[in-house]
């Protein structure tokens, strides 16, 4: 499909016109489902601590929808899953082949209590996803450092 095709399409979304091409994933083999285009967690593990990988896989994911019409701003981040925060705050989680992470034992009221002590910039998975941007970052501008230097210095 050329450039202009697609301009069309998007102007044809957005007046109403023709099927909303938004909930239609396409495929990348005809023989896979949907989920597993969209969800994919083989070699998961390997990629959930290693933020290149992470970042290679989830481009691998946002690029075949760039052009999908969509009032959304496209955007990529790393999937580190449910266990983001609660982990932060020092909550354990378990790692299982092919799948996403399970959040470990509950925190105790006083690990709660406590939650305003800790310093989340510490923390494994707050570096995992810094390192996931500064890769993202350095990608993308790669000849303007000022262009983000803000956003640099949060991480």
């Amino acid at each position: 499909m050329t450039t202009a095709e697609k301009i069309e399409r998007h102007k044809a979304f957005w007046r109403g016109e023709g099927p909303s091409l938004i909930l239609v994933p396409t495929g990348r083999d005809m023989n896979e489902i949907w989920q597993v285009q969209i969800y994919d967690t083989s070699e998961y593990k390997e990629r959930f601590y290693n933020p290149e990988k992470m970042w290679e896989a989830e481009m691998g994911r946002a690029r075949p929808v760039l052009d999908w019409p969509s009032d959304g701003i496209p955007t990529i981040r790393p999937n580190l899953g449910v266990i983001f925060v609660p982990s932060m705050a020092g909550q354990s989680y378990e790692m299982r082949e092919g799948q996403m992470p399970w959040c470990g034992e509950p925190l105790s009221c006083e690990k709660i209590r406590a939650i305003r002590d800790v310093d989340v910039t510490e923390a494994e998975l707050m570096r995992l996803a810094a390192e996931f941007y500064r890769i993202h970052y350095q990608v993308l501008f790669p000849y303007d450092r000022n262009h983000c230097a803000p956003f640099l210095q949060a991480l």
